[in-house]
């Protein structure tokens, strides 16, 4: 991954603030992939059960393209994870 790949952990609050979102199952820091491409970029990995088409959500539904953490900004990725069930 890239310089960034020591950052290990999303903050707990971005994490509550991104597990609101619909469909969120997951937060974490991952490399971004686009085009089924990894891109070498470190990005804020959001799990959704499944992903929704952006015109079928609210704007207040819609995972932000950007977050901060420690005072840097790191695009997101949405990744499409299924269910996530506790056992």
């Amino acid at each position: 991954m890239t310089e960034d790949s020591d950052v290990q952990d999303v903050p707990p609050d971005l994490q509550a603030a991104l597990l609101e979102y619909p469909n969120v199952v997951g937060v974490g820091f991952g490399e971004k992939e686009t085009g089924g491409r990894m891109t070498g970029e470190a990005s804020v990995v959001v799990f959704v059960s499944r992903k929704v088409n952006e015109a079928d959500l609210g704007a207040d539904e819609v995972v932000p393209e950007e977050v901060e953490v420690d005072g840097r900004t790191y695009r997101t990725d949405v990744v499409e994870s299924g269910p996530v069930d506790a056992l």
